[in-house]
């Protein structure tokens, strides 16, 4: 699954049964004990890469604002 304005920002992927791995683009790097790893793509895309086991972990990023900055970044808007 994934979500995208002027270009994609999210993407949700399976990796077990249990088990899946939250990819969240933004403008700036973050650093948290639940990102498993940061990539810098580019100057203006960091790549967070979170793995997600429970409805909660997704609620934690959310409570971050981590979703909206990556819909900023999807929309192209700083």
């Amino acid at each position: 699954m994934s979500y995208g304005a002027a270009r994609k920002f999210i993407w949700l992927s399976p990796l077990t049964k249990s088990k899946a791995l939250l990819t969240v683009d933004m403008w700036d790097e973050h650093r948290d004990p639940m990102i498993r790893d940061v990539i810098r793509y580019r100057e203006d895309k960091f790549t967070h890469q979170i793995e997600v086991r429970t409805a909660e972990d997704v609620e934690a990023v959310s409570t971050l604002g981590w979703f909206a900055e990556a819909a900023r970044w999807g929309r192209k808007e700083r």
